[in-house]
């Protein structure tokens, strides 16, 4: 009988356990399944400033389930913490939380603005495949910068970088580099000098911040792909600014990344003189084609109140080093003028 007793009391208090259990489980919020999934590491797909594309490779995220995290964009790892409420995210990074991003998270996938650059990010196991629409950009703030959702035509704060892709922040739109504003300006042709066979044309960038000259014979205005010039060859060219010390500087070293990179097809840099400025330039070949990119530290804020601008940041895509460098990049530079056209 007394085996009998001890038995019985026995399932009573498993099957008390059973009911605490369940009761535990249906206080969860629903949320709580979902978030489970959040996090992991996830690698940079896409990244732009300004529509210059970046270079996204060795850029990633990783979430950890307590709320914290570790962004790793401009060769430096960066702690944080993140939220999600529904499907709008949120990250912050640095000391007082100096680095802010936003955005959105669906399967496994973060669509992120990220200061004056916006990214996409893919969680390790996802099999993501990009919507035919255009990928993320930043967008113009007024008629000429882009902010998260544009694209460069004689940008703000250059887009490639990295570097630094930049890049505006690869491709413009890659890289590596924030704020790239665009130039839409009328070109200004002007008659050939004396000995020449062809005119020269004057592209004013930013209302006049700065000018550089082209052949149109070579190039003409263009907007494919936010492109200030192109050739019909294929090439594009951007002309955009660099609105910081901060964002020039991390341009430069971006450009030297890439320069002592091993895993481009072929990698050159070049230093010179624009303008009175000194120049760092690199110019390098992947997969995707020939890209050459060059900074012009102006030293000091050489713009306006209203689009202040410490560098000048050039940059081209195309099939040959012969467009993107010696009838591209490199002739810009060398016609480079800031505040006033050719006389």
């Amino acid at each position: 009988m007394g085996r009998l007793i001890r038995a019985l009391a026995w399932v009573l208090i498993l099957a008390a356990g059973l009911t605490l259990a369940a009761c535990g489980q249906a206080e969860v919020p629903e949320e709580a399944g979902e978030s489970s999934a959040v996090p992991g590491l996830y690698t940079c797909y896409a990244l732009s400033i300004q529509d210059l594309s970046l270079d996204p490779a060795r850029r990633w995220l990783r979430l950890l389930p307590d709320g914290t995290g570790i962004l790793y964009l401009e060769e430096k790892e960066e702690e944080g913490t993140w939220t999600l409420e529904g499907d709008a995210f949120l990250w912050s990074s640095g000391e007082d939380g100096g680095r802010q991003a936003a955005g959105v998270w669906t399967d496994g996938v973060l669509k992120l603005t990220i200061g004056e650059m916006a990214g996409i990010f893919v969680r390790e196991g996802v099999d993501y495949v990009p919507p035919e629409e255009a990928p993320v950009k930043p967008q113009r703030e007024t008629g000429e910068v882009p902010a998260p959702e544009e694209a460069p035509a004689g940008d703000d704060e250059a887009t490639k970088p990295v570097p630094p892709s930049a890049p505006a922040e690869s491709k413009p739109a890659t890289p590596g580099k924030t704020g790239a504003e665009t130039a839409e300006e009328t070109p200004e042709t002007q008659p050939a000098k004396t000995g020449t066979t062809s005119r020269r044309t004057t592209y004013p960038c930013y209302g006049g911040l700065y000018y550089v000259d082209y052949d149109p014979q070579l190039y003409s205005p263009g907007s494919a792909g936010g492109a200030d010039l192109v050739r019909e060859d294929g090439t594009s060219v951007w002309f955009a600014r660099l609105a910081t010390r901060e964002l020039t500087d991390t341009w430069l070293a971006g450009l030297e990344e890439k320069i002592k990179s091993q895993e481009y097809l072929s990698c050159e840099g070049h230093s010179d003189t624009a303008a009175g400025c000194p120049v760092r330039a690199v110019v390098y070949q992947d997969e995707e084609g020939w890209h050459a990119e060059a900074v012009v530290d102006l030293g000091e804020d050489r713009g306006s109140e209203a689009l202040p601008m410490y560098a000048v940041y050039l940059t081209a895509q195309g099939p040959s080093r012969q467009s993107v460098w010696t009838e591209g990049v490199n002739v810009f530079l060398n016609t480079l003028r800031l505040g006033e056209p050719a006389p």
